[in-house]
């Protein structure tokens, strides 16, 4: 079965559109997916929802989640460049936060700032 994603991603030749350094250039702002996306909870996510991005490590691993406001993980980031320039804010207390671009049942789409 084909859908529509109204709003889609810019995509360029290779992936997803590379982030922007805006700013005075220690920022990164960029759109992308989320992965394991939590379907419960992406469900009832509306275009321009504000949800947190922040830091989960299990193990040895670690990952950038986006969390609703009462702390539920919607789906981890998807990699893209600047991945760790972006774990790297995050762990020196540098707040970024996602907002809804896109959300259904599988599938969630965000665009990332600095707080």
């Amino acid at each position: 079965m084909a859908g529509y994603a109204p709003d889609q991603i810019k995509k360029i030749k290779g992936g997803i559109a590379p982030p922007t350094i805006v700013g005075d250039g220690s920022a990164l702002a960029f759109q992308t997916d989320l992965v394991g996306v939590q379907s419960n909870i992406s469900e009832g996510l509306n275009k321009d929802d504000e949800l947190t991005v922040s830091i989960l490590t299990q193990g040895k691993i670690r990952s950038a989640v986006c969390e609703t406001a009462d702390g539920a993980v919607v789906g981890t980031l998807a990699a893209f460049l600047g991945l760790s320039r972006l774990i790297g804010d995050l762990e020196r207390g540098i707040g970024y936060v996602a907002v809804v671009e896109f959300a259904s049942f599988s599938r969630c789409s965000v665009k990332v700032f600095r707080r």
